[in-house]
């Protein structure tokens, strides 16, 4: 076990379009005990708020946390965890339907597709019911419009999930269809609206784990533009950034989560450790 490790983070700009690779984003402030990923913004209230994965070092899973962003700091602050589990959390997708907001986060450590109702936004939700149960779906996305859900099978048998709110009744049904050809792709964030396009985000993991975002257009399924890892800029970011994975964009703020290389004080704890223990 080596002492370098990955790391994700987190960083935001104003909004200025994804294909804007000129503009520099702000990285979020780190955590020296875990790492930020996964991040979807909320807007209530006239009040953005980001939530995300926050994985911990120590307990070695993921948990949900939030941020407040503060228009006038041009910032995002309280930081808050306001969903843990047993299992692994990330990819809290947040939506409301209705009266009500529901979360929908990555569960497959359950084995079960989970969804979430807000007891009291954004600080307490309560498990609202399994939507699928006896699968790992990962990065479950709900779908722009009406209708049916499709699930994706990659090559390598994992699943992926895009999910659709049905209009006629509060439920989330799946049907199998085939939405996306990119080899071992998995949803990327939100769709968005652009110019009458309904985009969708996908993980190019091709060649490694968020090797690039490949940005379509739902009606035809042709990527229109590739963010890797080498075209963003992060403001006082020192480290090669490796890899990236999720996009969102809401009131007038977009996010994205990039990936970098560390060093692990608690391997190098536990290195040392085991070298006094003669192992």
């Amino acid at each position: 076990m080596g002492i370098v490790t990955e790391k994700w983070n987190i960083a935001f700009r104003d909004e200025v379009g994804y294909r804007n690779t000129d503009a520099p984003y702000t990285a979020l402030p780190g955590d020296r005990d875990g790492w930020y990923a996964d991040p979807f913004l909320f807007e209530k209230d006239g009040t953005l708020y980001l939530f995300a994965e926050y994985f911990s070092y120590r307990t070695g899973k993921g948990s949900i946390v939030v941020f407040r962003y503060d228009r006038d700091m041009r910032t995002f602050t309280d930081r808050r965890e306001v969903l843990s589990q047993p299992f692994h959390l990330s990819y809290p997708q947040v939506f409301q339907r209705s009266k009500s907001i529901f979360m929908l986060p990555e569960t497959a450590e359950a084995e079960a597709l989970i969804l979430y109702r807000a007891v009291r936004f954004p600080d307490e939700w309560r498990e609202e019911k399994v939507l699928c149960a006896g699968g790992k779906l990962v990065d479950a996305t709900l779908l722009p419009g009406g209708g049916a859900a499709a699930q994706l099978l990659s090559k390598d048998g994992s699943s992926k999930a895009f999910i659709m709110l049905s209009r006629e009744e509060d439920e989330l049904r799946f049907t199998q269809s085939s939405l996306r050809a990119l080899d071992r792709s998995r949803p990327g964030g939100a769709f968005f609206t652009e110019d009458g396009v309904v985009v969708g985000t996908a993980q190019d993991c091709s060649q490694t784990y968020g090797g690039a975002l490949e940005f379509y257009d739902f009606a035809t399924g042709k990527t229109m533009f590739t963010l890797s890892p080498g075209n963003i800029r992060v403001d006082a970011e020192r480290a090669k950034i490796l890899g990236v994975h999720t996009y969102n964009r809401v009131g007038g703020v977009e996010v994205i989560d990039y990936k970098t290389e560390t060093v692990s004080l608690s391997r190098i704890v536990r290195r040392v450790s085991s070298l006094l223990k003669g192992n």
